[in-house]
């Protein structure tokens, strides 16, 4: 604990990584799963939460309009973990965890690359070939 302290956050990231193999060896892929955050959970003192990421670079789509996005699926203790939260409407709940929802929270840039007209919150978005609920929009960052 006082060595994370000392980075100024009470945040940690952790990755999966495979180290390279020799030439043309296949190492396979490595994931984490949502049992190794929850073992993290339960054996690691002073952690108190572990909120699962998956990112990546999508197209979305309203009507006629598309948008590049930086898609993050989460949990519902994201915005409390990284300090990044709604500015209207909510985030995502532990209920919409539960029951997989397809709702989001999207930025403000999102909003206007779609023109998404008048208040966003209710409207869909397509992201992958799925629909989206808009639930939230995020406080806009720098």
């Amino acid at each position: 604990e006082g060595q994370f302290s000392g980075l100024g956050t009470n945040t940690l990231d952790i990755s999966p990584n495979r180290p390279r193999g020799h030439m043309g060896e296949d190492l396979g892929r490595v994931s984490l799963t949502w049992d190794d955050g929850q073992a993290i959970l339960r054996a690691v003192s002073g952690v108190t939460e572990v909120v699962p990421i998956v990112a990546s670079g999508a197209i979305v789509h309203h009507a006629e309009e598309s948008s590049d996005a930086f898609i993050i699926g989460t949990t519902a203790p994201f915005q409390d973990v990284r300090g990044f939260y709604v500015e209207r409407g909510r985030f995502i709940s532990p209920l919409d965890d539960r029951t997989r929802a397809r709702v989001c929270a999207v930025g403000q840039k999102i909003v206007e690359n779609l023109k998404l007209v008048g208040d966003p919150l209710g409207q869909s978005i397509s992201v992958l070939g799925q629909d989206f609920r808009i639930v939230g929009v995020m406080e806009t960052r720098g």
